[in-house]
């Protein structure tokens, strides 16, 4: 996963079962990311254990949900990402 500045991330089962629960069914899997669709509306989830706090965000603002359904969702999910390891020498 790349690491970005911010210190949270959600677990992708957890983004998945939620926009399962939206609607969503699984639709066909490419070489790095799940796809899902509803209607015409697809979201491509990328193959890690862990999504970015703020593409959750962005995803979940596309499929059309509030400010406050997608903010309550990541206060729920959200899980504190651990600190980088220093290398050895």
């Amino acid at each position: 996963m790349r690491l970005t500045g911010f210190p949270y991330v959600i677990s992708k089962r957890h983004f998945v079962n939620f926009i399962r629960g939206k609607g969503y069914e699984f639709q066909t899997q490419c070489p790095r990311v799940d796809m899902y669709k509803r209607g015409e509306s697809y979201i491509a989830v990328r193959r890690r254990d862990y999504v970015d706090e703020l593409w959750v965000k962005s995803q979940l603002r596309l499929i059309g949900l509030s400010e406050e359904e997608t903010n309550t969702f990541v206060a729920d999910a959200k899980i504190a990402r651990a600190p980088k390891k220093p290398k050895k020498r």
